[in-house]
């Protein structure tokens, strides 16, 4: 058995994979259905190209982060919420929406929540960094956040809740991988709306009352 699953993953690593796209076969198309060992194969290679191109987004990202929040515990913290999301996503999508397996087309989530997570990171940090600073200097730092949360996050909810009005849609379809997809996309889209409104301003709260609002805009020492 092992010698055979060796054997069908060779054939497809080496051939099977890139015969239809070489153009050595002009008019003739392969195709191969192999359920046992070859389709999870299949599945596997797909899944790690997708996760190295995860991991070069997340690099992108994170660096655009350092650049502009100029704080690398800000910028884990903004990460951590995009962790967060995709995880407790995964728990929802199998224990609330008794969804069997993950299927492939999920994993673009990943991609996606990383992008609405720090566009929300970047609107709230507007919010902070706009707010006045003759009034802002008489307040704490908790009451600083406490001026410009409801505006920030009035701003975000609008576009998270289109957002996932648009992929819970895909619930009522008749076909099950489009339904799995809209709720698991769905739920990612809320889940990482409410670790961005809690975790990371509990982050800024923390650095600033560490650093000083010095060192959380104007160093790179945090």
């Amino acid at each position: 058995e092992q010698d055979h699953r060796v054997w069908l993953s060779s054939v497809y690593d080496n051939f099977l994979s890139t015969v239809n796209e070489d153009g050595g076969y002009k008019h003739i198309m392969i195709s191969w259905s192999e359920q046992q060992f070859m389709s999870p194969h299949e599945v596997t290679r797909a899944l790690l190209h997708d996760a190295a191109w995860s991991c070069g987004a997340f690099i992108f990202v994170f660096a655009l982060l350092l650049f502009k929040l100029r704080s690398p515990t800000l910028a884990l913290v903004a990460m951590l919420c995009v962790i967060l999301s995709f995880g407790i996503t995964f728990y929802l999508y199998v224990v609330v929406g008794n969804y069997g397996k993950m299927t492939l087309i999920n994993f673009v989530s990943l991609f996606l929540v990383t992008g609405i997570a720090v566009d929300d990171v970047f609107v709230l940090m507007s919010f902070y960094q706009q707010a006045d600073p003759s009034e802002e200097m008489k307040l704490t730092p908790r009451q600083r956040l406490s001026l410009i949360y409801y505006k920030a996050g009035s701003a975000m909810l609008v576009t998270t809740v289109t957002t996932c009005g648009s992929f819970y849609s895909l619930c009522f379809s008749t076909m099950k991988v489009v339904r799995s997809f809209g709720f698991f996309m769905g739920t990612v889209v809320a889940v990482n709306y409410i670790c961005v409104m809690t975790i990371f301003p509990s982050g800024l709260i923390l650095v600033e009352l560490w650093f000083g609002r010095r060192g959380l805009f104007w160093r790179f020492c945090c």
